[in-house]
């Protein structure tokens, strides 16, 4: 019977079902996001590096191949571009459409944070932003008068930048063409030789002076005083009186080896209206003050960043993205507490958005709340189950609830859905280990970990672990040298090197290695049993050297 005939013999039937179709229409129309103008534009991240004094041929084989290299790995990339001039270098990732700006850019800071080891030990901390265009700027104010450009420049700054950032909606706003102060310090070369000085002592003597410090504090009565000393200079004269050298008695100071000058910075703009020198400035939406406070994050900034996002959340108090970053910030500084409640916020704002229940289950986790943790995290599961994120953080959680068998479960779904997936073989085949049953898996599970990534030195030491359970002593002894070699200031790390140097009967090897890793965390979870290992074995070596030989035991 075809649908035809059925709804001609029950026209009830096919009136219920034609109003079952306009009903659900008429509420999916309600709920259809619309937007005028739609973001169709892929995921970009730029990664900016800084190595101050490099040519660009350096950047390009030290800093921008092996980050190359690094990121090329990343699920989605489309697109990888580079480009290099003296001491600088920024790296574009574009990815596919489909890839969330939010995951790529995690997933950048990842691999760039993986790669800095194998970076010149100078290089200065990566600068990593979301590319937006609706960060651009819409409108410039353009500023030009009779007056210099550098007085022109302190009002374009103190007033009308001001006024423009209290604007509704306005992120931040930058300044282009103007000409900041700057006092500037020549130095006579000729002089300094004279006095046998070099320049580095003459700018070490000037940054040594103009600086302000804390000096402690004083206790009166019930009060309390602090004390700083005041050393910051408050004017251009005072620079010349700094004393960079005793010669013979004699100070020398900065007057008698150059000059001082009340200027302004070198220029890097130039803009001109009708004419005269002009100062431009470009007001960018709400997503610049954000990415402003990304890239203070990247680079270790976390007050100024905290600040940025707090003045986002005062001016957008819906905004899901500072939650986040914000809840970012407290879990650095291990204020879990506030990072649980400023994700739960987000959470609640934007319920079907499953990274929010990963970056709060993960919260939640290192609060030690792996009930609620593995709640959430099921939540975000129910709003999309082929997360492998989420399946991989719930089994991370099961972990340290001790459910081994559901948390193997966990990580198998996310082989699953992604076979090369390392951390979840490496995981599998260290639970195996830890409980001393199926090594032989083990061994080859965490062996296939280490085929995607052969120089992670976690996945190692589980390689290690596995070999030390299946009392393959001496390979246990190899590999665990070289995961600590690898993966340094990792207190488990040490204790596994140091159980394995025990069986191989090098008791004092054993006890240093275990000392490293009371070093490394001396309150950690497994320090008291550490302490019992170092305890025992110094114990046992006692006894061995004050007992008799064996002839005269006899």
């Amino acid at each position: 019977m075809t649908l035809a005939e059925l709804c001609v013999r029950r026209s009830v039937f096919a009136v219920m079902l034609v109003c079952f179709l306009v009903v659900l229409g008429v509420f999916s129309f309600r709920e259809l996001g619309v937007d005028l103008f739609p973001r169709a534009d892929p995921a970009t991240v730029n990664i900016n590096m800084r190595l101050p004094g490099a040519s660009p041929e350096e950047m390009t084989t030290q800093v921008v191949l092996p980050l190359e290299e690094a990121l090329s790995t990343i699920g989605g990339l489309d697109e990888l571009t580079a480009q290099s001039t003296e001491g600088i270098s920024r790296i574009t990732a574009k990815f596919v459409l489909e890839r969330d700006i939010e995951s790529a850019a995690q997933d950048v800071r990842e691999k760039v944070a993986g790669a800095l080891r194998g970076l010149p030990p100078n290089i200065l901390p990566p600068v990593i932003q979301k590319a937006d265009p609706d960060a651009d700027p819409v409108i410039s104010v353009v500023v030009a008068s009779e007056r210099s450009l550098r007085e022109t420049t302190e009002i374009a700054d103190k007033e009308i930048k001001r006024l423009l950032e209290t604007v509704d909606g306005v992120g931040d706003v930058s300044l282009t063409g103007g000409r900041e102060r700057q006092i500037r310090v020549y130095a006579d070369a000729d002089k300094l030789n004279a006095y046998g000085l070099t320049i580095k002592q003459f700018e070490s003597a000037i940054q040594n002076e103009n600086v302000e410090t804390p000096g402690g504090r004083i206790v009166r009565g019930e009060s309390e005083l602090g004390v700083r000393t005041l050393g910051r200079l408050s004017a251009v004269e005072q620079f010349g009186t700094i004393i960079v050298a005793n010669v013979g008695g004699s100070p020398i100071r900065v007057s008698d080896l150059g000059r001082v000058e009340d200027s302004f910075a070198e220029p890097s703009s130039w803009n001109t209206l009708g004419g005269r020198q002009a100062v431009t400035l470009e007001p960018g939406n709400m997503r610049t003050r954000y990415y402003l406070a990304t890239a203070l994050m990247d680079a270790g900034k976390d007050d100024e960043a905290r600040a940025e996002l707090e003045k986002i959340l005062q001016a957008d108090p819906r905004s899901v993205d500072a939650r986040v970053q914000l809840g970012f910030l407290y879990g650095r500084a291990k204020r879990y507490d506030d990072a649980v409640a400023t994700l739960q916020e987000a959470v609640n704002l934007e319920p079907k958005r499953p990274e929010l229940f990963l970056y709060l289950g993960t919260a939640l986790q290192r609060a030690n709340q792996y009930d609620r943790a593995a709640n959430a995290l099921r939540e975000g599961l129910s709003v999309d189950d082929k997360n492998k994120d989420l399946h991989f953080q719930l089994g991370v959680v099961q972990e340290k609830q001790q459910r081994f068998d559901d948390a193997i479960r966990s990580f198998r779904r996310v082989l699953a859905i992604d076979s090369k997936h390392a951390e979840s073989y490496n995981y599998i085949g260290y639970m195996y280990a830890e409980r001393g049953t199926n090594l032989g898996e083990a061994i080859q599970l965490i062996q296939q970990a280490l085929a995607l990534e052969p120089e992670n030195g976690y996945f190692i030491d589980s390689l290690g672990w596995a070999y030390y359970q299946q009392g393959r002593y001496p390979e246990a002894l190899r590999e665990l040298k070289r995961a600590v070699s690898l993966a340094k200031e990792d207190p488990v790390l040490y204790e596994h090197l140091g159980d394995a140097y025990l069986k191989n009967n090098l008791s004092s090897e054993a006890i240093e290695a275990w000392e490293k890793s009371l070093k490394t965390d001396p309150d950690g979870p497994t320090a008291p049993q550490v302490r019992t290992k170092i305890k025992e074995t110094r114990e046992s070596q006692t006894r061995a050297k004050g007992a008799p030989p064996k002839a005269e035991q006899k």
